[in-house]
């Protein structure tokens, strides 16, 4: 095991009056889109070579978006967290291409992003491996792959090397597990207890009904925003332009997605498909800072994964791949180097 190593004019006056408003706004808008270096390119503008849509094993219709060769020697599937969608790789999927010529592909979950509306019944950790195996199966059929998991991502990862460990035999040749857990998240001091703020307030505004929470989300999400922006970052100094990008996605996500996934999550437990993963080039990151899938679980994988690269990053939070997204997009090309056999040849670029 290595040791643990440190992103119509009503009138003249009028249509004078509208022109200086508009030009305000424009200058604002123009002045607030310099005062970022993430800003430039827009959250979420990044190019695209192929949409698609992924029908589930109940139906429901999963959005898919792939960069890059769809006969590239390697194709890396990444799988978001609870109340993301596939933007929370956005600087991955902007600066990965630059570096390799791997394919990458993206998509929501059920019920979250663009991705169909679930049964509430289905919104289960066990549901979205299958949910993971239907897009592997789609866009990659054959040909060597990398899973990379944020957080849920991770537990979904895990869900589908116990539901289907021939894949890792034959064609899953390494695994990211990013700022997830293996079990445990209903009883660490943070996690998904009622000890945890952020999950105490979601449940509160759940218990208001949904659907009355969803129609008033703003005022609710200007209550919950400081709660979920010290529950997703560790560093208080995080870019503004990025902390509230991922509020926007986590706002974005209905309050009954919210209420559905929460007993899955509390209940998760996978650590016996860890040997299942054993075996290949595995990298484990996490944020010391970490509140929401503490160190401690990190630690626990990295006891069963004794071969795993494991990464612990001081200072930073849950969001890592976002607060941290140069560490981990390197993190990422090292594995993909480990991970693409011998007979294919994955470009790396300068």
């Amino acid at each position: 095991m290595s040791g643990w190593s440190k992103a119509g004019l009503a009138g003249g006056a009028v249509g004078v009056a509208a022109a200086a408003a508009a030009a305000k706004v424009h200058l604002e808008a123009v002045r607030r889109l310099n005062a970022s270096p993430f800003t430039a390119d827009g959250f979420g503008l990044l190019p695209v070579d192929r949409v698609s849509t992924v029908a589930a094993d109940d139906g429901v219709p999963l959005v898919v978006e792939e960069v890059g060769s769809a006969k590239a020697p390697l194709t890396v599937i990444f799988v978001h967290g609870f109340c993301l969608n596939m933007g929370s790789w956005y600087f991955q999927r902007r600066d990965l291409p630059a570096l390799t010529d791997a394919r990458l592909v993206f998509y929501d979950h059920r019920s979250h992003g663009r991705s169909g509306v679930s049964a509430p019944k289905r919104c289960t950790i066990d549901q979205l491996g299958r949910d993971l195996y239907a897009v592997l199966r789609t866009v990659a059929p054959t040909g060597p792959v990398v899973l990379v998991g944020h957080s849920m991502g991770g537990m979904t990862l895990m869900a589908l090397a116990r539901q289907r460990p021939e894949l890792f035999d034959s064609q899953v040749t390494g695994v990211a597990l990013i700022a997830t857990s293996a079990s445990g998240m209903a009883t660490s001091r943070f996690g998904l207890s009622s000890r945890n703020p952020l999950i105490g307030a979601l449940r509160w505004a759940g218990n208001l009904r949904p659907g009355l929470v969803q129609r008033g989300r703003p005022p609710v999400d200007v209550l919950l925003g400081p709660i979920i922006r010290a529950m997703s970052y560790g560093d208080k100094h995080t870019d503004k332009a990025v902390a509230e990008f991922s509020e926007r996605m986590i706002a974005s996500t209905p309050i009954q997605t919210v209420l559905d996934f929460l007993p899955t999550l509390a209940a998760h437990d996978e650590l016996a498909a860890l040997p299942v993963i054993a075996g290949r080039p595995v990298l484990v990151l996490c944020g010391e800072a970490d509140r929401m899938t503490p160190f401690r679980h990190t630690a626990l994988i990295g006891e069963t994964l004794c071969d795993a690269e494991l990464i612990a990053v001081p200072g930073a939070g849950h969001l890592l791949q976002l607060e941290q997204s140069g560490l981990v997009t390197d993190a990422l090309v090292k594995l993909f180097a480990q991970a693409v056999p011998r007979k294919r040849r994955l470009k790396f670029r300068a």
